[in-house]
């Protein structure tokens, strides 16, 4: 089930991702930027497995930068 969670996830973020790099194309443009992210590891780490997210808000300044 987590590897088809890991999938569903991915292909989500694929989807999506053409939007947020669209978003800086114009100079001056202000974008949102959501995302998941996950790491399932192996039963030999000394860690859990975990989900989380992030939000983003940035404008594009130039062509190539960000804030």
């Amino acid at each position: 089930m987590n590897k088809t969670l890991g999938l569903a996830v991915t292909a989500i973020a694929v989807a999506f991702a053409g939007n947020v790099a669209q978003a800086g194309a114009d100079t001056g443009s202000w974008y949102v930027s959501p995302r998941l992210q996950g790491i399932w590891l192996d039963d030999g780490r000394v860690a859990d497995d975990n989900a989380g997210f992030a939000f983003s808000v940035g404008k594009a300044v130039a062509e190539k930068w960000n804030v």
